[in-house]
């Protein structure tokens, strides 16, 4: 997605050159995601597919359900979620409240003041 799930991917490729056991998979929840964003956008994101390690596309055309269905894929295979994320609704508020239920430690991250809190079920912990 634009914005922070780009520049995560971006900073997992330059990691890559200097820990070559890092690996990307980018988890798409439709072909045509691009097909609505600026041609600057469509390219950069073009540029990390073509550099990521797997590609998962979980339909080919957008719907909603295709984007909760990404962020549920995303929550079913992580052991942690590192979430930008200033408690607004939205996609990163259902991900962190599905990874929540599912027992998932949760990293929130402010987006304006940085600040770093740790979730695991009910219990939350500065870090």
């Amino acid at each position: 997605a634009l914005g922070v799930d780009m520049l995560a991917a971006e900073v997992v490729l330059k990691m890559r050159r200097a820990y070559p056991e890092l690996s990307l998979t980018c988890v798409l929840p439709c072909r045509d995601q691009a097909s609505r964003w600026n041609e600057a956008d469509r390219l950069r994101h073009q540029a990390i597919l073509l550099q990521a390690d797997g590609i998962v596309c979980l339909q080919e055309n957008y719907s909603r359900a295709a984007m909760l269905a990404r962020d549920r894929y995303l929550v079913q295979h992580s052991d942690c979620v590192l979430a930008v994320f200033n408690g607004s609704p939205g996609g990163t508020k259902y991900t962190v409240d599905c990874a929540l239920q599912a027992g998932r430690r949760v990293v929130r991250i402010d987006p304006l003041t940085f600040e770093r809190t740790e979730d695991f079920g009910q219990i939350r912990l500065p870090i």
